[in-house]
């Protein structure tokens, strides 16, 4: 299994929760792996820019002969401040490659390494993609709602291979870019709630579970919201 975005806050959750089930070879970007992460014995890390040239290849020349059962996206590069017209043409060019040039190619990837059983594909997005765009993050929500049609339309094709993708939309979560959230956010954030919390990266890693295991094998091409009974 590979895990993008390893060393955030939730990525590192994932694979926290995920490395009791399978093989992982975590990608992490900035920072490197944290300890007790490195430290298991089926986890190993990989740190490299997913942006960069030949990223990919590194990754692919990591797996070698093995077979890749699944990947979780998990890495997002922040949620920068400010409407469209006030962004820089780079930080909106960014926001939507790691949902869609980015994607794309991780799913070519996994359909070059999968297994004649098949595979799976799940993306980490947000409610603040299609669902409830938030115009202060305005590129960050423009880079989600590329995510979620990405995988609508790379569902079809990555058929053909028995590999599914789906999208696990969160609605805040109070790590990685949240995790600044002072206790009046939280609060608020939390007020709006009808189940009366926000989700938990152990509410993500449930799902994400679910996906990747054979009682999803019908399901793909799909945006599930966690939203804690919010409209």
């Amino acid at each position: 299994l590979l895990v993008t975005g390893a060393s955030g806050g939730l990525g590192a959750a994932l694979v926290a929760q995920l490395a009791s089930e399978y093989d992982i070879l975590a990608l992490t970007h900035r920072r490197r792996l944290p300890s007790d992460l490195a430290d298991q014995p089926n986890v190993s890390g990989l740190q490299l820019e997913l942006e960069g040239d030949g990223a990919l290849q590194m990754v692919a020349q990591a797996l070698g002969s093995s077979r890749l059962y699944g990947i979780v996206h998990a890495a997002w590069p922040g949620a920068p401040r400010g409407g469209l017209l006030e962004s820089e043409a780079n930080t909106v060019r960014l926001q939507v490659s790691f949902g869609s040039t980015l994607v794309v190619s991780l799913a070519r990837l996994l359909f070059d390494h999968v297994a004649d059983t098949g595979g799976r594909l799940v993306l980490v997005g947000s409610t603040a993609g299609t669902a409830k765009p938030h115009l202060p993050w305005a590129a960050y929500s423009l880079g989600k709602a590329c995510l979620e049609h990405s995988a609508r339309l790379l569902a079809p094709e990555l058929a053909r291979k028995q590999i599914t993708v789906n999208v696990v939309s969160p609605s805040f979560v109070p790590v990685g870019i949240n995790q600044q959230a002072n206790e009046r956010q939280r609060l608020s954030e939390s007020a709006s709630v009808p189940l009366g919390r926000l989700c938990s990266p152990s509410d993500v890693a449930g799902l994400v579970r679910f996906l990747l295991s054979d009682q999803a094998g019908f399901i793909s091409g799909q945006v599930m919201g966690l939203t804690g009974a919010r409209l």
